[in-house]
């Protein structure tokens, strides 16, 4: 198994065979917005492949900085789910990304805002996986569009505050959101 940078022509094709199934039309951010930050060097794609059959991929945001990067989606296929490939992604991230980036961000879906017991129980499901592939909870909540996070890290080189991490989650939510509407798609901490 190899993992390999995405051209974006490859994210694009990875985006509408894949991630417009895998996530919900809430989480879906618009193409055209994930192809402008690539060509401003803050997006970028990696599939997961065993020669040349696709078995995942990730897509990543990065701050203005790059010091940091965080973790935008992250999905084995359907067919291979359930095997610890999501496991072996992470650890590969890790390894190839791990030299370049202070830490590895990434939100997770707050239990507590489930829809019901049975949404809450697959986020807490979703939160022990990252745990146990080394990433671990901050101090930190985030609602960001219409949903409520949890802000998990990996340290890669180096230690990484809260306010280090928020920083770099607000210019990169800026990115998305643009400066004129952040105040109304994001707010860290508990939002009314």
């Amino acid at each position: 198994m190899h993992m390999l940078k995405l051209e974006p022509e490859g994210l694009a094709a990875v985006y509408q065979q894949h991630l417009l199934r895998d996530f919900p039309p809430i989480e879906q951010k618009p193409l055209p917005l994930l192809l402008e930050l690539c060509q401003a060097g803050r997006y970028c794609g990696y599939g997961f492949y065993e020669g040349r059959q696709l078995l995942g991929y990730a897509f990543f945001a990065l701050p203005s900085h790059q010091r940091d990067i965080l973790l935008d989606y992250l999905a084995v296929v359907p067919q291979l789910r359930n095997q610890g490939l999501g496991s072996q992604f992470l650890a590969m991230i890790v390894t190839e990304l791990g030299d370049r980036y202070r830490a590895l961000l990434l939100e997770v879906e707050d239990p507590a805002y489930g829809e019901d017991e049975a949404d809450q129980e697959l986020r807490r499901r979703r939160i022990g996986f990252y745990l146990r592939n080394g990433m671990e909870l901050r101090g930190l909540k985030c609602f960001v569009q219409d949903g409520y996070f949890l802000i998990m890290a990996r340290c890669l080189f180096g230690p990484i505050g809260d306010r280090e991490i928020q920083a770099s989650l607000t210019d990169i939510y800026t990115a998305f959101f643009g400066l004129e509407h952040l105040p109304e798609k994001v707010a860290f901490g508990e939002k009314a």
